[in-house]
C-alpha cells in the first residue's frame, strides 16, 4: 500500500534524529560515543535484580541485560524483546505480510495516540465505533487543531495577544459515530457512513476499534463480522486501528482470529498490551504493523522539537526583515510545526528488562499457559456476576453476555425496552 495519503502533514515533517540514528553503533565492542549523552553506567549504584514469581522461582536482571535496562536505549524498545515479540506475533496471528514491524510503547495507550496524531490532519473525520473505549475518545475530542499556549512559550512575543485575540483552539478532527451490536460494529452502518459520504477528500481514513471485550460494553466480535469490515475499509481504503488488549482474555478456544491475521493489505494496525496479563503498572504495550508506519510513530517518540524551534527561528527572522508583525493570513506558515514535540525518547528499558526476563523464562508456552489461566480467572469472575446479574436484575434490564475481558467493565447493561 501506499500510506502518504494518509499520514498528516505534521508527522511527514517528523525526520530521523540524528542523535537516536547511532544508537545501533553503540553495539559494537569498544564504541566510545561523544553524541548522545550517556551517562558512564560504572556510576550506577545498581549490581542486580532479583525477582521472585508466585510459584517461587527466581528470575535475575544483571550483566548485559541490566546494563541494557538501566541506559537509554532504543526508541522502538530493546531489541531482545522485539524479536520474542515478533516470534509471538508469528505464531499467534500468522499475518499474510512477514515484513512486519514492531514498537514497543509506555503502554498501547502512547502507542494508539502516537498513531492518531500521525494519521490525522486538522478538519479529518474518524471513524470511531460507538461505544468507544472513553480514554481514546477523550483524547481525540481534546486534540487542539492549534496549540496558541505552546507557541506563546516559544515565541514570547507581543505578537501573541493578537494571537490569542483572532484565533481559538478548535478540534482536530470530528468523531463519525459506527453503530454497534452484540456483535461489534455493524457492517451496514459502516457501510451507510462511507457510500453516502459528500466527497473523496474529506472521507474518513481511519477507523478505531476494540474487537474484543471491548470497552466497556464487552462484546465481541466473530470472524464473519470482521472479515465483512476490513472488506467495507478495503473498498474504502480505510486504515483499521486494531486496539485489542483484552485479545488473550477470551474465554472461549480457540481464539477468534485477529485483523492483523488476514490483513492482506497490510492496512491494520494492531496495539497489544501487557496491562492485563502481566502488569499494568509496568506500562508496556507493542504495536505491529508496516514498517513505514511503526517508523513515524517511532518518529512521534524521539523527534520533532528541532522542527518547531526552526519555523519559530523563521517567524523571527521574518518580523525583523520586514519591520511589522506578520499578518494573520501569513502566520499559518509558521503555526502547525509548534505542535511537533518529542514525546517520550523510548519506553522504560527497567519495565521491558523486567518483562523480557520473565518471557524468556516462560518461552512462548509458558506465556500460553499463563494467559489461558488469566481468561479461566475472569471467565469464573464473569459467571459469578452473571448469576448475581440473573437474580436481581432479569426483567429490569437485559445484556449480552461477554465472552472476553475484565468481568467488572464487560458487562453492559440495558433497561428492558431501551
Amino acid at each position: 500500500m501506499d500510506y502518504t495519503h494518509f499520514i498528516s502533514e505534521r508527522s511527514k515533517q517528523r525526520v530521523v534524529s540524528p542523535i537516536r540514528a547511532l544508537n545501533p553503533l553503540l553495539g559494537i565492542p569498544g564504541m566510545i560515543t561523544l553524541g548522545a549523552g550517556n551517562p558512564n553506567p560504572t556510576t550506577f549504584p545498581y549490581e542486580s535484580f532479583q525477582l521472585t514469581l508466585k510459584n517461587g522461582e527466581k528470575l535475575s536482571i544483571e550483566g548485559k541485560l541490566l546494563e541494557d535496562a538501566l541506559q537509554y536505549g532504543p526508541t522502538a524498545g530493546l531489541p531482545a524483546l522485539r524479536s520474542w515479540l515478533r516470534e509471538l506475533q508469528i505464531m499467534e496471528h500468522n499475518p499474510p505480510h512477514k515484513n512486519f514491524e514492531i514498537s514497543v510503547g509506555t503502554g498501547s495507550q502512547d502507542l494508539i495516540t502516537k498513531a492518531l496524531e500521525m494519521f490525522i490532519t486538522p478538519g479529518d473525520n474518524v471513524l470511531v465505533e460507538n461505544p468507544a473505549y472513553t480514554g481514546i475518545v477523550s483524547f481525540l475530542r481534546t486534540l487542539p487543531f492549534l496549540c496558541t499556549h505552546t507557541l506563546a512559550t516559544i515565541l514570547q512575543t507581543n505578537f501573541l495577544i493578537d494571537l490569542h485575540t483572532h484565533f481559538s483552539p478548535r478540534l482536530a478532527c470530528l468523531l463519525l459515530d459506527v453503530a454497534t451490536d452484540a456483535d461489534g460494529i455493524v457492517p451496514l452502518s459502516l457501510e451507510h457512513v462511507l457510500s453516502t459520504w459528500h466527497d473523496l477528500v474529506s472521507i474518513p481514513k481511519i477507523l478505531y476499534t476494540v474487537p474484543t471485550g471491548s470497552n466497556p460494553t464487552g462484546v465481541s466480535a466473530p470472524l464473519k463480522r470482521k472479515r465483512e469490515v476490513y472488506e467495507i475499509a478495503r473498498r474504502y481504503n480505510i486504515i483499521i486501528l486494531e486496539d485489542d488488549p483484552y485479545y488473550y482474555l477470551q474465554f472461549t478456544k480457540p481464539r477468534t482470529p485477529s485483523y492483523l491475521s488476514f490483513d492482506v493489505d497490510a492496512r491494520v494496525l494492531r496495539f497489544d498490551s501487557m496491562s492485563k496479563i502481566l502488569s499494568a503498572g509496568m506500562r508496556l504495550g507493542w504495536v505491529t504493523g508496516p514498517k513505514q508506519l511503526i517508523e513515524r510513530i517511532d518518529f512521534h517518540t524521539s523527534v520533532g522539537a528541532k522542527i518547531a524551534v526552526r519555523r519559530v527561528v523563521e517567524y523571527r527572522e521574518e518580523k525583523h526583515r520586514v519591520g511589522r508583525n506578520i499578518l494573520l493570513t501569513d502566520q499559518h506558515r509558521y503555526m502547525p510545526t509548534v505542535l511537533l514535540y518529542v514525546s517520550n525518547l523510548q519506553p522504560s528499558s527497567i519495565s521491558q528488562a523486567i518483562a523480557l526476563a520473565l518471557l524468556t523464562h516462560w518461552g512462548h508456552t509458558g506465556f500460553f499457559a499463563h494467559v489461558d489461566k488469566v481468561s479461566r480467572f475472569y471467565e469464573e469472575k464473569r459467571d459469578v456476576f452473571l448469576r448475581c446479574a440473573e437474580r436481581r436484575l432479569k426483567g429490569l434490564a437485559e445484556w449480552a453476555v461477554p465472552t472476553a475481558g475484565e468481568y467488572g467493565e464487560s458487562l453492559w447493561l440495558c433497561r428492558d425496552g431501551e
